[in-house]
């Protein structure tokens, strides 16, 4: 989602963003912003007093950036409110507070179980038993497929712990 900023003047961007998450009603995103108007407030008050900070281009930097994630965040949580009928807003209400990495965790341990089941058909042959336990096995594990696929659809900006999980994930068999 390309948020509408045509500028890099943080006190723009925040007001805008101001608005946006007001609209949300979303403590934790109000919660940042205020943080990032203390912050910005300080470096004005040092920059005014001729205090010269060698680290204030990085900070200015890094506060247009969380300006534009939480202008994201917000704008997407706006648009899941607006439109609580369309497929992507029924999804992500569906999945809840699934966690994309105990996700993971659970195919990685259904595709062991499957693999264990597997195995143990190829050795004694086929079991009535036991292919009614593979089959159960491939039905959960097909649902956390499902599932993942939800969850990474749906998902919010990925923190890195969401990138190591993934990349895992993509490299594992």
């Amino acid at each position: 989602m390309q948020l509408p900023f045509k500028t890099k003047n943080l006190l723009e961007i925040y007001e805008h963003i101001s608005s946006l998450v007001t609209q949300t009603n979303n403590y934790e995103l109000t919660s940042a912003l205020v943080q990032i108007r203390q912050t910005y407030s300080t470096m004005l008050h040092y920059m005014v007093k001729g205090i010269d900070d060698p680290n204030s281009g990085k900070i200015y930097t890094d506060m247009v950036r969380q300006c534009y994630v939480i202008g994201y965040r917000a704008s997407r949580l706006t648009r899941l409110k607006e439109h609580m009928d369309e497929k992507y807003a029924a999804t992500f209400r569906s999945i809840g507070v699934q966690s994309f990495s105990n996700t993971i965790k659970s195919l990685e341990e259904s595709r062991s179980r499957l693999s264990e089941t597997q195995s143990l058909i190829n050795d004694i042959g086929s079991v009535n038993e036991l292919d009614i336990k593979l089959e159960s096995q491939r039905k959960v594990h097909q649902e956390l497929l499902i599932s993942l696929f939800n969850i990474v659809w749906t998902s919010d900006i990925w923190e890195s712990s969401d990138y190591q999980s993934a990349s895992s994930l993509l490299s594992s068999s």
